[in-house]
């Protein structure tokens, strides 16, 4: 998975994605969110949306489909049909639902390029940490992309994770836990040619790990249980900049920082 900020639908119109996603009731309303705007934008995705049936509970997992050319410029959008209903409290998306939903535009869509919002975990309140993780094992070797709107700070502090505990580790064998900046301020004035990388691990609050780790010749190696990247950085300064982000749970920023 890709992460970028941005407008989906601006982007989607200017041929950056070949397909755009977004997440739909069963009830074929489109009356709010992100789908609100593609109803004005793209009425095409709506006619396709009352093509099936209203509150037809089969249509969980299903997901329907339009190609429109906007000024030369030809993109799919698709109505993945990820909850129920849109009424009341608590969680409406159906993970489950977002599994069979992905696994149907992989089978459709391989080899182009995808887009999508935080699907199911804005007004259906999901776990973004749940949805992603189910996108990423569907769409697993596709070109897909979760876009963050760019004005959304609700959803952008939303994606942050949960911390549960955290440590810090030097390749000579010392450790801590609770890691806090000034940690990440002695290991880096520490590295040398004797401690030559320490790293830092993150537990959420749903059992996963994530590592970020500094090695002294100025490489930076992100991981967790999903994905794993690198980059090399400017300065010591730089490499600070990555491990405030990080220790703030704001995976989402530290990876668009990868990619700057």
């Amino acid at each position: 998975m890709k992460v970028i900020e941005g407008d989906l639908i601006v982007l989607g119109e200017q041929g950056k994605f070949d397909v755009i996603v977004h997440g739909c009731n069963c009830f074929c309303t489109m009356g709010a969110g992100i789908a609100k705007t593609i109803k004005q934008k793209f009425p095409e995705a709506y006619k396709e949306d009352l093509r099936t049936e209203k509150g037809d509970k089969s249509k969980l997992g299903d997901i329907s489909w339009v190609t429109v050319n906007k000024s030369g410029v030809e993109l799919t959008i698709v109505n993945a049909y990820t909850q129920y209903d849109y009424r009341g409290k608590g969680v409406k998306v159906d993970y489950e639902a977002i599994r069979s939903a992905f696994r149907k535009i992989r089978n459709n869509f391989s080899g182009q390029r995808i887009g999508y919002p935080a699907i199911g975990a804005g007004l259906a309140r999901g776990d973004w940490q749940i949805i992603s993780k189910i996108i990423n094992e569907e769409l697993e070797g596709e070109d897909h992309t979760y876009v963050i709107f760019r004005n959304d700070q609700r959803l952008h502090d939303m994606s942050k994770l949960k911390i549960a505990g955290s440590y810090i580790q030097y390749d000579d064998g010392y450790d801590k836990d609770n890691v806090k900046k000034e940690d990440i301020d002695m290991a880096i004035n520490a590295l040398d040619d004797d401690h030559d990388s320490f790293w830092v691990c993150i537990q959420s609050s749903d059992n996963k790990e994530y590592t970020l780790k500094l090695e002294s010749n100025l490489i930076l190696c992100y991981q967790s249980d999903v994905e794993s990247t690198m980059k090399q950085v400017a300065n010591l300064e730089e490499a600070k900049q990555y491990f405030e982000i990080f220790l703030d749970g704001d995976i989402h920023s530290l990876k668009l920082k990868f990619q700057a």
